[in-house]
């Protein structure tokens, strides 16, 4: 059953600094996290897309893991180091086995800033090996399960 709006669950309000902080309930620990909405961006929690109920950000990497095992196709996000495969809040998701710096395929637009293109290799937490392409290190990148 989806937790009704996080911010409509006010428990403080600090208008001087313009930042709203609020308590929300993790669907999958059930604990009570906090939370603050600074007008821009609200941190410290991920929103299910299926049924929207709410996660922590733990549980909620626990959850992206997860789904890895059901999908053929996943994105993420290559760390700066170039080694892992992480979530949006840097979770880990795959370990980057190889990476190759490519010539981008004709017609494909790369950054304007950094015309590379890289194919990826990675095994995912599950050992389940992935290949991937984007545009290198702290962009997302595409993957699909290798058979």
């Amino acid at each position: 059953m989806p937790m009704s709006a996080p911010l409509e669950n006010y428990s403080q309000v600090n208008r001087a600094e313009g930042l709203q902080v609020f308590t929300f309930r993790c669907v999958s620990c059930s604990r009570y996290h906090p939370s603050r909405n600074d007008g821009n961006s609200v941190s410290n929690y991920a929103v299910r897309q299926s049924d929207g109920c709410f996660l922590c950000r733990p549980c909620s990497v626990v959850e992206e893991q997860r789904d890895l095992q059901g999908t053929s196709r996943a994105v993420g996000y290559i760390s700066q180091d170039g080694k892992r495969v992480t979530t949006f809040i840097g979770g880990v998701l795959m370990i980057i086995t190889e990476s190759h710096l490519r010539r981008p395929p004709f017609g494909r637009r790369t950054t304007w800033a950094d015309p590379k293109y890289y194919t990826f290799h990675a095994t995912d937490v599950w050992g389940q090996r992935w290949v991937g392409q984007g545009c290198g290190p702290g962009v997302i990148a595409h993957f699909r399960r290798m058979k």
